[in-house]
């Protein structure tokens, strides 16, 4: 095969188009995993406790923590998320990215009736967003409400 050979053109062409297609649900799904890690951190550390080393370790030690705050469905979010990240880091595209993004959106539709109707239209992109967020947002108000609660303690 020659370099001008135009099935060269064509696989490069493919090639740049699924890498593009994939670029902003992997720089999504990484950063907000990153973030979301980061808060677990604070909240197991505002619980006097060590975080351990897994991302899925650190989901078990913040729900043994039992905040509150957090119900079952958002952890059941937090647990397929993480799934989906590690498609996205292992496999980039394929059968095993689309199988955790369902299970990511059949997740999040379980949050609620509004939340169901709004993952009907998320993309991919949107979905991982509000995932990664919707849980992170209610760990960063547990591990504040915990603060706040020690604070009132002390004399």
């Amino acid at each position: 095969m020659k370099a001008d050979d135009p099935r060269l053109k064509k696989a490069h062409d493919e090639a740049v188009a699924a890498v593009n297609k994939l670029n902003d649900l992997i720089v999504t799904v990484l950063k907000y995993h990153v973030h979301t890690e980061s808060v677990m951190v604070e909240l197991i550390e505002a619980h006097g406790e060590t975080a351990k080393e897994t991302f899925a370790e650190k989901i078990k030690q913040c729900e043994d923590l039992n905040p509150p705050e957090i119900d079952a469905a958002t952890w059941t979010l937090l647990r397929k998320a993480n799934r989906l990240r590690n498609a996205v880091a292992h496999k980039i595209d394929g059968p095993e990215v689309k199988e955790r993004l369902q299970q990511t959106r059949d997740a999040y539709s379980a949050l609620s009736a509004q939340a169901a109707e709004d993952a009907k239209t998320y993309t991919e992109v949107q979905l991982a967003l509000m995932a990664f967020t919707h849980c992170s947002s209610f760990i960063v108000v547990a591990t504040e409400n915990k603060k706040e609660a020690d604070k009132e303690k002390k004399p």
